[in-house]
């Protein structure tokens, strides 16, 4: 490119061009001036910072080769003050179990230069994870901290990066006290290996007779969803009740496969026997295929049924009992479910056949044992069927008892002769 005369107002890119000045008469002593770069004339000076920047200049008499001067002229373009922070490390992914590669930050110039920190400079880091954390260094000399510094007379600050949680994240840096723009970076956060066995539900209740269905998950040492590599055969154990195929049951299991490339595997439960102290449900990787899963048990409550009224029963402390409004008869119904198990907190309500009797019925619902009392008094000699009904159920079995007359009471006996008047022949 050549220009003759007085640059364009506007400044122009001369890199690896040469301008051409063409002088009539350059005596001796006299000097041409170029200003590169003032900011406010017709050149720009480079926005790339780098040291012995030199300017070849050339001296061309006309009619002549032109030859270079003897020390063509070097200058150094220097960073400008720093205006934001850049990460200077690609984006990084984490383990939940481990931690990061080395992560920069770096102070730069409006042309993306480094530019040094004229002094100690705070640097405050964040994460939109609120399980992540920061440290100036790892592994064993880890220090948890939310602030690293960039030296004074440095551009560059690193540390490192562990979370616990999967996902993807934003990491911020900020300069303390400067209007600098941040610098931000995703990172991503996966599982860790594979190294434990967790069963969900937990201490749960499950009905009798019904079934309950397990999660078994593989999982890293934080509970993240982990997926081994090879199939692992899970052990089961209870204390009481069957395992079942979760899509047949009629056929029980003792193992269950978590599949190579799953995270979980799922399994069915059932037990028609009441506990108070529950049943306990164990889960073991013993397949002795890698890795070892550690093992993960729960207990399990059986909770009774709906009240059977065909199972469920009804009794008297006695056959039979004088009619004399005193003597009681004590009646027990103990409610059950279809498996035998008692049915605490059922609603019993008594009733009898016949006349003159008094029942008081159950102070309060069946017990622990399923079971509920009242009694029975009677004026009326005669035999009684007692019943109950159960809720709004009426229970099937009844149970008669006999109330009998009692000893001779002179002062409520009398006598009478009929007829009154006979004809005395």
């Amino acid at each position: 490119m050549t220009t003759d005369g007085v640059l364009n107002v506007t400044p122009i890119d001369i890199t690896s061009n040469v301008i051409t000045i063409n002088v009539d008469t350059l005596s001796i002593g006299e000097t041409i001036d170029i200003v590169y770069g003032a900011g406010t004339g017709p050149a720009d000076a480079q926005t790339l910072a780098e040291s012995d920047v030199e300017f070849i200049v050339e001296s061309a008499p006309l009619g002549a080769a032109p030859s270079n001067i003897a020390s063509s002229p070097t200058l150094n373009v220097v960073a400008a003050a720093v205006s934001k922070l850049v990460f200077g490390t690609s984006a990084r992914t984490v383990a939940a179990d481990g931690e990061s590669q080395v992560m920069r930050v770096q102070a730069q110039d409006e042309f993306d230069n480094p530019s040094a920190a004229g002094s100690n400079q705070d640097v405050s880091l964040s994460s939109t994870s609120g399980a992540g954390t920061f440290s100036h260094l790892p592994e064993g000399s880890w220090s948890e901290t939310t602030t690293v510094t960039i030296q004074a007379g440095e551009d560059t600050v690193s540390f490192y990066y562990r979370d616990t949680s999967p996902g993807i994240y934003s990491i911020t840096a900020s300069a303390d006290g400067q209007t600098w723009t941040d610098a931000e970076q995703a990172v991503t956060v996966e599982a860790g290996d594979p190294a434990k066995l967790v069963i969900s539900p937990v201490d749960t209740t499950i009905t009798a007779g019904e079934y309950g269905r397990y999660i078994l998950r593989s999982v890293d040492i934080h509970d993240n969803p982990s997926a081994p590599a090879a199939d692992q055969t899970i052990s089961l154990f209870a204390g009481g009740g069957s395992f079942y195929d979760k899509d047949d049951h009629g056929t029980t299991v003792t193992q269950l496969v978590i599949p190579s490339g799953s995270t979980s595997a799922e399994v069915d439960y059932r037990h028609d026997v009441v506990s108070a102290a529950g049943y306990f449900l164990f889960f073991s990787d013993n397949d002795g295929v890698a890795p070892l899963l550690e093992s993960d048990n729960t207990n399990v409550y059986i909770d009774h049924a709906a009240a059977d009224m065909s199972i469920s029963s009804i009794e008297t402390d006695l056959a039979s009992a004088v009619a004399d409004d005193i003597e009681e008869i004590s009646i027990t119904v103990t409610v059950r479910d279809e498996f035998g198990n008692p049915v605490p907190g059922a609603a019993v309500v008594l009733d009898a056949t016949g006349l003159g009797h008094t029942i008081t019925q159950p102070a309060v619902n069946t017990n622990i044992s399923g079971e509920a009392s009242g009694t029975i008094v009677s004026t009326v000699a005669e035999t009684k069927t007692i019943s109950a009904t159960i809720g709004a159920e009426a229970l099937t079995p009844t149970v008669d008892v006999t109330f009998t007359a009692g000893d001779v009471d002179l002062a409520v006996s009398t006598i009478g002769v009929v007829p009154a008047t006979v004809i005395a022949n």
